[in-house]
């Protein structure tokens, strides 16, 4: 039994690591800003160049995405999901509300 444990952990660790990479790069990938998702149109249109590179910079989007990768994965590890750059809510908070619904989900989908 500890070989088989062993062997599936030695596959689930770097399957996970590529996984994360890939969500992650695809996200960094994707057309749009964060800024925009983030802040009202209204207000946006009142923001200069200036005001927007201080909110990358608070946001580290002005980092490359390896670094930013690196930070968000120790982030991770530690239990800070972060927060949503659309709703502002603590994205461990959102997974919360939705846990339960899911695994309601999956036990009737067993039976």
């Amino acid at each position: 039994m500890g070989p088989y444990i062993f062997r599936r952990l030695a596959i689930f660790v770097p399957m996970m690591m590529a996984i994360s990479m890939l969500t992650f790069g695809f996200i960094n990938v994707a057309p749009g800003d964060p800024i925009y998702a983030m802040v009202d149109r209204e207000i946006m249109s009142r923001l200069n160049e200036q005001d927007l590179h201080r909110l990358r910079e608070s946001l580290g989007l002005n980092k490359s995405v390896p670094v930013r990768y690196g930070i968000w994965l120790g982030q991770l590890v530690r239990g800070n999901f972060g927060y949503s750059y659309y709703t502002g809510q603590p994205v461990l908070k959102m997974i919360g509300q939705r846990v339960f619904a899911t695994l309601e989900l999956t036990v009737a989908e067993i039976r």
